[in-house]
């Protein structure tokens, strides 16, 4: 699955993106953090109902479409404008059994196993075969 999402701040909202360029991939002519996540989306749902995750679910499933609940996900963001309301995200996800592999062989300890780091590594480059990132501005563009 591939979702493009925009997102901003809404007029009257006083806040700005704060977070930082962790782990760039260029992308075009623009530099976006990127990370990987392997997880439990029905987990996500029970503890956050009403989050995004479950509203792309009851969309899926309204079109026919399901998710099982072990995902990994490769994530592309970036903050655009200058005055940091807005960001342009990238998500790329596959269910984890249709690799082979299951969440409970992923743990959050550090260092990362040599097999989440393979899967990170296969997940980025697949992600990444997906999509195409064109700036017709050229480098000097800032949003």
């Amino acid at each position: 699955m591939f979702i493009v999402q925009m997102e901003g701040f809404l007029p009257g909202v006083d806040d700005i993106y704060r977070w930082n360029m962790e782990n760039p991939i260029k992308l075009g002519y623009q530099d976006y953090r990127h990370n990987i996540s392997f997880y439990d989306n029905e987990a996500e749902i029970g503890q956050n109902p009403g989050s995004e995750a479950e509203a792309t679910m009851s969309f899926l499933k309204a079109k026919g479409y399901l998710l099982d609940p072990e995902l990994m996900q490769s994530r592309f963001a970036r903050v655009v404008g200058d005055d940091r309301r807005h960001e342009f995200l990238l998500f790329y996800t596959e269910n984890m059994k249709d690799r082979g592999l299951k969440l409970a062989d992923f743990s959050e300890e550090k260092p990362a196993s040599a097999q989440k780091l393979r899967s990170e590594k296969a997940l980025t480059k697949r992600s990444l075969q997906v999509f195409k990132i064109s700036d017709a501005g050229g480098p000097g563009l800032s949003h």
